[in-house]
């Protein structure tokens, strides 16, 4: 609790859980090729996070970070994500 929330354009802080947040993965593949389709219900993602977690599926997966694609619902009740400098 108490981790910023996106949208609505007003500072707000977690107080509590209505909804549980998922995250959904698809890997499909033509032969050689696969591509990962990831969801993840939040607002929006910055490509500095988008990139990150896309270097590192890629590093557990063996799957092109070129073929992931990771997107947000737009859900205005999820949590703000950055990237903290100690993870990098």
């Amino acid at each position: 609790m108490g981790i910023g929330i996106m949208g609505y354009f007003i500072p707000r802080q977690a107080d509590g859980v209505l909804d549980h947040l998922e995250a959904v993965a698809v890997a499909v593949n033509h032969g050689d090729t696969t591509a990962l389709l990831v969801t993840v219900d939040n607002c929006g993602i910055v490509q500095e996070v988008s990139k990150y977690y896309r270097e590192y599926i890629t590093e557990k997966t063996g799957i092109p970070s070129q073929n992931i694609f990771i997107q947000a619902t737009h859900t205005h009740t999820g949590p703000f994500v950055a990237l903290d400098s100690q993870d990098e």
